[in-house]
């Protein structure tokens, strides 16, 4: 065991005349296994009062069996305690280092995924942008002037990209105010049936009525249209887009969305299910981060900005509740949020 001393000169200063009285006064066994005897391996800890004497920190190795008095190891073992110290000096260098070289990976990680993001995030908003302003010039130049049909076409899509751009700004929005801590809940009191239902339905608006889309299948039970949850409608809806927007990009055209809305005791629940490639477990806690996209989204050339799931998570834990995630490799992923309900007052 390693223990802590000083130099004898600086002791006689402290002490007056006796280093070894210092010593014994404050020095006492930390580890000291019961039923010891001799001919066993043991080693005490002593340790001193630093104060004045911190310049001549030494360490020394104290063996209870061999060495019944502390003062006369402590005092005795002069090569002994240089070399220990310099060791333990040089592991506290190395575990140092350490610290930096990983905070300075994590540095360089941020760094790279807040470039990323900025990259994305410019291109998802100049997707809908180059969409609303080529239908709109459409219009205005009379391409579908007398084919009512196509005119619908136009300004749905027009509608459904500006739709898009909205919940991408929105979620900008507050990511930034999070950031700054400035955002603001208004909670009432809502159906989380009602919430879940309203969430779907808007999600319809948002997708390409021409284009290839998952179904959504909805199950609500009635204890889910009873139960009342305290929280910030908009935001809860918002969380939900979310989540279905994740499950449309991952899930595959070809393969539903379920959704399916309960209730226990102490709970109102969402969960929202895909039928993906699945996230493994590695990743499961790291899609919860800012800026973080899984490799998959990268290989599969998914759109995102990464702050979807970060959101819903911040958001849904401001409001009290908690967000879950459960997937298997192969077999889709299931995300939950569980908000605490109304308890009636008897």
């Amino acid at each position: 065991m390693i223990g802590i001393a000083v130099d004898a000169p600086m002791l006689e200063s402290a002490a007056g005349s006796d280093p070894g009285a210092l010593v014994a006064q404050h020095a006492w066994p930390l580890v000291l296994p019961a039923g010891a005897s001799p001919g066993q391996d043991l080693r005490r800890i002593v340790q001193v009062p630093l104060g004045e004497s911190l310049p001549h920190l030494a360490l020394a190795i104290v063996n209870p069996l061999t060495d019944p008095d502390p003062r006369d190891a402590v005092i005795r073992d002069r090569s002994k305690r240089h070399v220990m110290y310099t060791s333990a000096l040089g592991i506290a260098l190395a575990l140092g280092l350490l610290v930096l070289v990983r905070g300075a990976a994590r540095a360089r990680e941020l760094a790279q995924l807040k470039s990323d993001f900025v990259s994305t995030v410019s291109h998802e908003l100049k997707t809908p942008l180059t969409s609303i302003r080529m239908f709109a010039e459409m219009l205005e130049q009379g391409v579908a002037q007398g084919d009512a049909q196509k005119m619908a076409r136009y300004h749905g899509v027009i509608v459904q990209e500006s739709q898009r751009l909205g919940l991408l700004i929105a979620n900008l929005l507050d990511y930034a105010q999070i950031e700054k801590g400035t955002r603001r809940y208004t909670p009432s009191r809502q159906s989380i049936g009602q919430l879940a239902q309203h969430a779907v339905t808007t999600f319809e608006t948002l997708r390409d009525p021409d284009g290839q889309r998952n179904s959504i299948e909805v199950g609500v039970s009635d204890e889910a249209v009873r139960t009342e949850v305290e929280v910030d409608r908009d935001v809860v809806v918002q969380a939900v887009l979310n989540l279905l927007a994740n499950a449309a990009k991952y899930g595959g055209a070809e393969n539903p969305i379920e959704v399916s809305v309960g209730a226990d005791g102490l709970a109102g629940w969402i969960r929202v299910r895909d039928h993906g490639p699945g996230i493994p477990p590695a990743e499961q806690a790291r899609i919860f981060r800012e800026f973080y996209r899984a490799p998959e989204a990268y290989r599969s050339g998914v759109e995102g900005t990464g702050l979807g799931l970060a959101l819903v998570k911040r958001h849904i834990e401001a409001l009290g509740g908690t967000v879950e995630v459960e997937s298997t490799v192969g077999q889709g992923a299931t995300f939950t949020i569980r908000l605490p309900r109304v308890q009636e007052v008897a």
